[in-house]
């Protein structure tokens, strides 16, 4: 057990050792846009990696690194040349004080950043799109919603989202809820210690299918069914009249 710690510890020191190729995500999520091959990205990776000791390997010399043919190698570099991939330039050698040839991702660098900068125009128009819909959807908004919405925004502790703020101005002009009656469903979700989007629904839909609109309808509706109830409980058990009344929109909201 413990020479096999010892082996992976070497391994580990060995491999840090060994140095690492950073490798630009910009290129391993894009190559395809740049109409790159798999092959032709690992000959752009081990380009990258003999840069500081070898910076300009005989095709030879990458095709043993990669396991192919040199000739597949010569074709490979040969199109990312004619492409503006990649060039050869000259470079200066400390070490022997020479200019020497090179390879160089100066076109690579550049394709790359066009990728990026077509990237963030696109998220920035996104953005001023979102801003524009949701600064026309606030202009629209008449002062009976503003009041709503703000209503709704105390209640939840949260601003409302874009489908929110349209759900209401359906409620009221859609619908034709008044604004009193869609406060009196918030504060009933409320005082049911239920304050969601659901269970309001829930209850404005009931109202809707039994078309009604007022503040006096709803209390009127309270009272038939709390009769109803009473009823059913002095039919079956005297006694039942201790039990607490039935939530009549729980069962649309579940």
């Amino acid at each position: 057990m413990a020479n096999k710690a010892n082996l992976c510890g070497d391994f580990g020191a060995d491999l840090m050792l060994a140095g690492v190729v950073p490798v630009p995500k910009l290129l391993l999520y894009n190559y395809s846009l740049l109409g790159l091959q798999e092959g032709e990205v690992i000959l752009i990776l081990q380009l990258i990696s003999l840069r500081q000791d070898n910076p300009y390997p005989s095709p030879a010399e990458l095709a043993d690194l990669m396991g192919i043919g040199s000739e597949r190698v010569e074709n490979m570099l040969g199109r990312l040349i004619e492409d503006k991939i990649i060039s050869i330039e000259k470079i200066f050698l400390p070490q022997t004080g020479q200019l020497v040839p090179a390879y160089a991702l100066g076109g690579l660098m550049e394709k790359l950043s066009e990728i990026w900068a077509v990237s963030k125009a696109r998220d920035l128009e996104e953005r001023k799109k979102a801003v524009k819909g949701q600064t026309t959807l606030t202009g629209k908004l008449n002062n009976e919603i503003r009041v709503l919405v703000k209503a709704f925004e105390q209640e939840f502790g949260r601003p409302l989202t874009e489908i929110e703020c349209t759900n209401v101005i359906e409620w009221q002009e859609g619908c034709g809820f008044s604004q009193e009656l869609i406060l009196e469903a918030l504060k009933r979700a409320v005082l049911n210690q239920t304050p969601n989007w659901r269970y309001i629904n829930s209850i404005l839909r009931e109202w809707d299918k039994k078309n009604i609109r007022t503040l006096q309808a709803v209390f009127e509706d309270d009272k038939r069914f709390q009769e109803r109830q009473n009823r059913l409980r002095s039919g079956k058990n005297p006694s039942a009249g201790k039990v607490a009344p039935k939530d009549k929109y729980k069962d649309f909201y579940l």
